[in-house]
């Protein structure tokens, strides 16, 4: 019973994860709030954790010097609850943008363990088993969190931000039910755990260029589509906190869905998942009706979640453990690259795009490319 709530309280570090976007169907009635700042502005407000979670993995390795695995995140998960309560009390722009940056600082504090922790712990069939349901933890969290976020939406949009609570209480699991763990290095491996090869670095970062697309196209659909679907007709904010909660809801079919999928199609598995998030694309730049864009908005969720999992899973199996920490943190950083960066991305489309149907139809195009550079990868890196 003690090994299953362990388990299930390492799933629950990847609970809030990606929980900054979880506010961004309040991003309406931020927009309102905060008028005398442009859209890009109040967007990035969303997005802005990304750029504090890309900074605790660029400095991962100096910061492990200082704290152990354990302390790392016991502070990550206190960043999270004190950083995204803030604008639930106060409502200054940039206060709000400052913690916002302190959350994801946090959530950086958090992420690489996240992964490492069942890479470490757990090995074989039951690590395949582990990081499929990872990924499913990371986006029911998030639709959790979406949901609620809807819900409390009826008191104002800085409510909505009273879900980072529950970092609280996933702080409080952890300290009950994760034993500590000292993990043991020769001289051998140590040296081992701070060098990559030629071949491993390469690898390492196309999965990083790859993991960064898909990730900056996912949160465009999450910064947008509250907007599509009022704009058009098809409902209120309400309705796209609905949809984005169903979008990331499938992320649990997807969990479970990995294992069969991946004994399926192997090595095969990133480009195929690729080529479907392509299409979920292309069926959100032709949706006429509100039914249409949420069926195109669940095969997105669902392939985006198996994309990032083949991900993380493809570098668990084929690099060493000693070196998947930093390995990870190259991938990790692509992640939150492609999440901060997606506004601006916006920004720019938006100059020369003139509707959700043609940004849609370009990530469409994007994913195309995004999925060959998965089928050759295994090729054109040598040692694979």
């Amino acid at each position: 019973m003690r090994r299953q709530m362990e388990k299930g309280t390492i799933l629950l570090l990847s609970f809030m994860l990606i929980s900054s976007f979880s506010v961004s169907s309040s991003l309406p009635e931020m927009k309102e709030f905060f008028q005398t700042y442009n859209a890009s502005q109040v967007e990035l407000l969303i997005s802005v954790p990304s750029f504090g979670v890309l900074g605790m993995l660029v400095l991962t390795g100096m910061i492990e010097r200082i704290l152990s695995e354990r302390k790392m995140i016991i502070a990550g998960l206190i960043l999270v609850a004190f950083c995204g309560l803030v604008p639930v009390f106060i409502q200054d722009y940039w206060l709000i943008f400052w913690s916002r940056l302190g959350l994801g600082m946090g959530t950086g504090l958090i992420n690489a363990k996240a992964i490492s922790i069942i890479s470490e712990r757990y090995q074989g069939k039951e690590r395949v088993q582990m990081l499929g349901l990872r990924g499913s933890a990371e986006v029911v969290g998030s639709a959790l969190l979406t949901l609620c976020v809807g819900l409390l939406l009826t008191y104002g949009w800085r409510m909505s931000f009273i879900i980072y609570i529950f970092a609280i209480f996933i702080l409080v699991a952890f300290l009950l039910f994760v034993p500590y763990k000292k993990r043991e290095l020769t001289k051998g491996s140590r040296k081992e755990r701070t060098h990559l090869t030629s071949w491993q670095t390469k690898y390492s970062l196309v999965l990083a260029v790859i993991a960064c697309v898909i990730i900056c196209i996912n949160t465009a659909i999450s910064l947008r589509l509250p907007n599509m679907v009022i704009d058009s007709g098809f409902g209120t904010a309400k309705t796209a906190s609905l949809i984005l909660s169903a979008m990331q809801l499938i992320g649990i079919l997807s969990g479970f869905s990995f294992a069969p999928l991946f004994q399926q199609f192997k090595k095969n598995l990133l480009f195929i998942a690729t080529l479907a998030f392509a299409l979920g694309q292309l069926f959100l730049a032709i949706s006429m009706n509100t039914w249409f864009l949420t069926l195109a908005a669940l095969l997105a969720g669902f392939t985006y979640s198996i994309c990032l999992t083949a991900i993380f899973n493809a570098m668990s199996g084929r690099l060493p453990a000693g070196i998947l920490n930093k390995a990870t943190s190259y991938v990790l950083i692509g992640c939150n690259l492609g999440g901060a960066f997606s506004p601006f991305v916006l920004r720019v489309m938006d100059w020369f795009l003139p509707s959700f149907t043609a940004i849609f139809l370009c990530f469409s195009f994007v994913l195309l490319w995004v999925a060959g550079l998965a089928f050759t990868l295994k090729s054109r890196i040598k040692g694979e």
